[in-house]
């Protein structure tokens, strides 16, 4: 059942008022690589498993957000405005950071470059989603379930800068 504060993150996050109703591979550089690779590889995976994360507590949360509005004349409404706001997240940081990642680990020295280029590329396109959509923020104070995203990401994306150099 629905609290007042979960009708408040609804109608704040969704703009509907409650009232009104009723992976890539594993990552592990292969042998002979050099450390710097290694850590990339390491960076990889730990960026693979922070989209995984983030995505089973998204499904979490769209989950238990249904639950507590089962039964109630808005439900499928919510589940709509739900999926609707929410799909940009998964959407945006998808897994082209994991492909250009392996890219560098994989790429010849002439191309190493152009190749980091390109992740801290995609790294820039997703700050700038995180600094520009406050879904993140409405998902991580959402009353039903503690999430922090965008510590989360903060926190991934900080390491792979890190890898790169």
């Amino acid at each position: 059942m629905p609290t007042s504060q979960h009708d408040a993150w609804v109608k704040d996050t969704f703009d509907l008022d409650p009232a009104r109703y009723d992976a890539p591979q594993s990552g592990a550089a292969p042998l002979g690589y050099s450390e710097h690779d290694a850590a990339l590889a390491k960076a990889l995976q730990d960026w693979v498993a922070t989209r995984k994360t983030i995505e089973n507590n998204i499904t979490s949360l769209q989950g238990k957000v249904a639950e507590a509005y089962k039964g109630h004349t808005m439900a499928q409404e919510l589940e709509d405005a739900f999926v609707k706001r929410v799909a940009p997240v998964m959407g945006t940081f998808d897994d082209s950071l994991a492909h250009q990642l392996n890219t560098v680990i994989q790429s010849a020295d002439v191309h190493r470059e152009q190749s980091i280029s390109a992740v801290r590329a995609v790294i820039s396109s997703y700050v700038k989603f995180l600094d520009s959509d406050d879904v993140i923020d409405h998902l991580d104070k959402n009353p039903v379930m503690p999430l922090t995203i965008r510590k989360t990401l903060d926190s991934a994306l900080e390491g792979i800068a890190r890898a790169l150099g």
